[in-house]
């Protein structure tokens, strides 16, 4: 097959069972399984990350005012306005709603794996899915799914030809979030190859759609925040806010914030899970022995009709790359490493064997409920309540690891939203008894204390400061000013970590002594 040539829909194989039925109806059998699956999962909070409590103040901002306010920079406007709609149905309206978008996610990401030929298309995309990282952001109010769901209408309108709704799809994936837009140079490459005709004409079309919807997204940011005041954000560890170019000045001077073994870690266990990353591993061992026993060619002609253009496999592995040198820029989160994870899979399908895929598929399917990994005290939420029998504790490299045999990495973050639901409710009733001039050291909590005292549901009666932690030269200062400190589970443990300083020997106590506990 050329590279320049469309790929054919009468290449994709499939078994003859599978012929009687409309291939589409597996792509909704998919998003269906995905959406069911995530359902257990909508009825406890926004999430553990921070970002999504911010996304549920901002939409309900939006929504009370008429008036933009980003959830934090440089903006996310179309899940923000989106989420503004359903804000007061609360967080099981909100996290059903990046349930669905993930439902279309893999629903299409489905289609374009069987657009590749690829016979095991359907647990190609169950494995997307079900990979943990994923798995936690599709139930909660993260931004991630919005994006990735708009990111596969796109790659499959590019492989059907389709400049205009590629560029339409490209510009909503960059309004959910603004790093998408990396997207449009493999996207237009493939697009060149996969037309027959008129390929600079549909490439003008196709970039000009995706940057005039991208602009159109952020009209209200631009409003709101002028002078591209909004192309900021935050270092992993820094002070203030940083500006566009601090951003490319990263890329000259590169620091990481964390040691090359956290970043694989995160790259690794955090995305794939324990399980997961083990069987990937093993598989992968597997299928390069097979490959330098020569029988990589023969597998990969028995798994597609047709082999997938050379410029298809480049654009896969231009794709990953790029996700990798932002997620090294900034790696704050193992989610920015999922944009990657489709094309990869792809990659993996179109090398491994049939039998290597349908072991990565199982091991993935079962990484999410068994044998997850945390740190203490976590990196996102706060310690559960209570803990299963089976969980160890591990010191190394100076931090304490907890793994749970039993409970997987959606279990436990599902277990850190209980604790964070019940830990704010004990604290908000604690909120009346507080004394005037009151400091509560909230740690990851924070945004979760904002979020219910933000001045636009509760007017401030008396001065009560909800902040993440203190340097010991603020207490101090807060102290000498009569204020009285407190501290939320965690926090206490946080300043410790990042400050050096135990909050405890200058006075600061325990806002809450109990909280009910949820048996495992």
């Amino acid at each position: 097959m050329e590279a320049s040539q469309t790929i054919p829909r009468e290449s994709i194989h499939v078994s003859q069972r599978e012929s009687k039925i409309h291939p589409v109806f597996f792509d909704i059998l998919l998003g269906s399984i995905v959406l069911a699956s995530r359902i257990p999962f909508l009825f406890v909070g926004y999430g553990t990350d921070n970002d999504a409590w911010a996304l549920a103040r901002a939409a309900r901002h939006i929504a009370l005012t008429g008036q933009y306010e980003a959830s934090r920079l440089p903006g996310f406007p179309l899940q923000e306005y989106i989420t503004a709609f359903v804000w007061q149905s609360g967080p099981v309206a909100v996290n059903f709603l990046t349930a669905l978008f993930s439902a279309i996610c893999v629903s299409f990401f489905s289609a374009c794996a069987r657009k590749y030929g690829l016979r095991d298309y359907f647990l190609v995309a169950l494995s997307f899915a079900f990979i943990p990282t994923v798995y936690i952001s599709s139930a909660s109010g993260m931004d991630y799914m919005w994006a990735m769901a708009f990111l596969m209408i796109s790659f499959y309108a590019v492989l059907s030809g389709n400049s205009f709704y590629g560029g339409a799809a490209l510009g909503l994936a960059t309004g959910a979030r603004l790093t998408s837009i990396i997207f449009l140079l493999p996207y237009l490459i493939l697009l060149f190859a996969h037309s027959e005709k008129s390929r600079f004409q549909r490439g003008f079309e196709f970039i000009a759609v995706a940057l005039v919807t991208s602009f159109a997204c952020f009209i209200p940011v631009m409003l709101r925040y002028p002078n591209f005041e909004f192309l900021s954000y935050y270092e992993t560890f820094g002070a203030g806010k940083r500006t566009f170019l601090d951003f490319l000045g990263g890329f000259v001077n590169p620091n990481l914030p964390f040691s090359p073994l956290f970043l694989l870690g995160q790259a690794t266990v955090g995305v794939w899970g324990i399980i997961g990353s083990i069987v990937l591993s093993v598989t992968l061992v597997i299928a390069l022995v097979r490959w330098i026993l020569r029988q990589k060619i023969e597998d990969s002609r028995k798994e597609v009709a047709n082999p997938v253009p050379k410029i298809d496999i480049f654009v896969w592995l231009l794709v990953i790359f790029l996700v990798w040198v932002l997620y090294l820029r900034l790696p704050h989160d193992e989610g920015y490493l999922i944009p990657a994870l489709p094309f990869l899979l792809l990659l993996i399908a179109l090398i491994f064997s049939r039998w290597l895929v349908r072991i990565l598929t199982l091991g993935i399917l079962i990484s999410p409920f068994l044998v997850g990994v945390d740190i203490e005290p976590p990196k996102k939420g706060i310690t559960p309540l209570t803990r299963s029998a089976a969980i160890r504790k591990i010191q190394l490299s100076g931090e304490t690891f907890m793994i749970d045999f039993l409970r997987g990495p959606v279990l436990m973050d599902y277990d850190k939203r209980i604790a964070i639901d019940k830990t704010v409710e004990q604290a908000i009733l604690k909120h009346g008894s507080l004394p005037d001039k009151s400091i509560v050291l909230s740690g990851l909590l924070e945004r979760m204390m904002l979020y219910y005292f933000h001045p636009d549901i509760v007017p401030k009666t008396k001065d009560v400061i909800y902040i993440d932690k203190l340097s010991m030269q603020e207490l101090k200062e807060a102290l000498d000013k009569g204020y009285r400190v407190y501290y939320l589970p965690d926090a206490r443990e946080r300043t410790i970590r990042a400050e050096n300083y135990d909050p405890a020997d200058f006075g600061a106590e325990p806002l809450l002594t109990t909280i009910p506990s949820k048996n495992i």
